[in-house]
């Protein structure tokens, strides 16, 4: 899944998502459900929306316009924990 794949490669923590699908009305927008990082101290969303423009798809560089985040859990112990993770060497 080239989403979980991204945020790994970016943040060095793997994370599993449940549904992946795009939204198309009224703005498009990446919607993800139930995302968790594999961490001691997970980040918890129940529901992730990245909305995006028309103009930067159709231009394939896809911006993110609003980020919406419902049922956010974010722990200091996990954001320390996410941090480690970018620290450690790729394998």
């Amino acid at each position: 899944m080239r989403v979980a794949e991204a945020f790994e490669q970016r943040t060095g923590a793997a994370v599993d998502l449940g549904r992946v699908r795009w939204s198309l009305w009224p703005a498009p927008a990446l919607v993800i459900d139930d995302a968790v990082t594999r961490q001691d101290n997970p980040i918890v969303a129940k529901r992730i929306r990245l909305e995006s423009t028309w103009s930067s798809l159709l231009a394939r560089q896809p911006r993110v316009k609003e980020a919406q985040f419902d049922g956010l859990l974010l722990s200091r112990q996990a954001m320390q924990g996410l941090a480690a993770a970018r620290q450690r060497p790729q394998e």
